[in-house]
């Protein structure tokens, strides 16, 4: 008993989620117990005359005249013991279990919403879980290994880990005791002749009149210094996503100019156009995506057509911030435009739901601008060709815009 004791101690002390972890051992070692042995099954009534073998209840109070001389396994809603004596071991599960003048020869396993325990005496270890765990005075046992949102240890025992939002210990502890807690109380009547190791994130309250033999505090990092690191790092994060993007932008004005300046041009004189295209376009990539994939003779043009839409995507926002300071401010120098709305739509992107916004609408913008490059390269006149004039896309776009340093617009005029 005690080398198992030494094993579940620091496991229950070291994680503030030990209820649940703490649960499923209480259930795991339940299940192990049953299937090595032979539970009989009976009624309250029948239990009365038990005084041998295991006995497994689902009764509200087991009546045990003669007790039970090896394993009692007990579940219910709400279960109550009282003066019972069982030989070896208790597993209990249920939502509010109380025990009080029982004898225990070996150990009390539970998982309950409330456990109560007062008065006992248990040869064997306590493993239990709950929301309200308390092992009150009067009763004693081997190894305490306790974890809930409040857990309350006035008893004794040579070892003790508890666990919970709220430890507290009015009890004795001939040895050491292990505590993981947001916060702990150590209240006067206090014994631990060993260690009492505290793992806190506020500090603990002991009492002057506890009597401990060595004390030992680790508080964990305070909150307002974890808020000032993840505000650090959320900083960063916007710097990083203006730099990333205001230098994209800049790419993309400098490599594609004409492209940067046509889209402009084509939002201030097409917008409808524009936009009604990006949306449709948008709508209709996913399905078009699938049925090209159904089709085994076409999966090469859905791997092109995929690749396409996700370099659009990956460039939209740059390109929609160089396009779109370009229309806002004209009399800017272009890349100062560029570095500026990379800048400002990278830091936009950052931000919760804002973000998602600005992503689709560039995404909308830029995939709009090339489906109106294609329908305008596909509608252009002959005319047009047979003048000499190279098609642009673009060229269909720039009318008056010469005062901006752009080539003038071909006399053609397309709707």
């Amino acid at each position: 008993m005690r080398e198992h004791s030494k094993l579940v101690a620091p496991s229950l002390a070291s994680h503030h989620s030990s209820p649940l972890a703490a649960a499923l051992l209480v259930v795991a070692l339940a299940g192990v117990l049953a299937i090595g042995s032979s539970p009989v099954s009976a009624s309250a009534a029948e239990m009365s005359s038990v005084g041998a073998g295991n006995v497994f209840s689902t009764e509200g109070a087991p009546a045990l005249a003669s007790g039970v001389d090896h394993d009692l396994y007990w579940t219910g809603s709400e279960l109550s013991l009282e003066g019972a004596k069982v030989g070896q071991d208790v597993i209990a599960a249920g939502q509010d279990l109380s025990l009080s003048g029982c004898s225990i020869g070996s150990s009390l396993r539970s998982a309950s919403r409330s456990l109560t325990v007062s008065g006992c005496v248990i040869n064997g270890n306590v493993t239990s879980a709950g929301e309200d765990v308390t092992f009150g005075e009067g009763s004693q046992a081997s190894g305490v290994y306790l974890a809930g949102r409040d857990v309350t240890f006035s008893g004794t025992c040579s070892d003790l880990a508890a666990a919970g939002e709220t430890v507290t210990i009015a009890g004795t502890v001939d040895g050491d005791a292990h505590v993981s807690a947001k916060h702990v109380v150590v209240k006067d009547g206090a014994t631990i002749t060993g260690t009492l190791d505290i793992q806190s994130s506020d500090q603990p309250e002991v009492s002057s009149a506890a009597k401990v033999g060595h004390l030992s505090v680790s508080i964990e990092s305070d909150s307002s210094d974890d808020t000032a690191v993840s505000g650090t790092i959320d900083l960063l994060g916007y710097l990083y996503f203006a730099a990333a993007f205001c230098v994209i932008a800049l790419l993309l004005t400098l490599v594609l100019p004409v492209a940067v300046d046509g889209s402009a041009a084509m939002a201030r004189k097409r917008t409808a156009p524009l936009v009604v295209s990006g949306v449709v376009g948008l709508v209709a990539m996913i399905p078009a995506v699938i049925i090209l994939c159904v089709l085994f003779l076409t999966l090469p043009l859905a791997g092109g057509l995929l690749a396409f839409l996700l370099t659009l995507f990956m460039v939209a926002v740059p390109f929609a911030a160089a396009s779109v300071t370009r229309l806002v401010f004209p009399g800017w120098n272009r890349f100062g435009a560029a570095a500026l709305g990379g800048a400002v739509l990278g830091v936009a992107t950052k931000v919760p739901f804002l973000g998602v916004v600005v992503v689709l609408a560039s995404f909308v913008y830029l995939l709009g601008y090339v489906i109106q490059c294609a329908w305008l390269g596909m509608h252009a006149p002959s005319a047009h060709d047979s003048e000499g004039h190279g098609h642009d896309c673009c060229d269909h776009e720039r009318g008056d815009d010469d005062s901006q340093g752009l080539p003038p617009a071909p006399q053609a005029s397309v709707e």
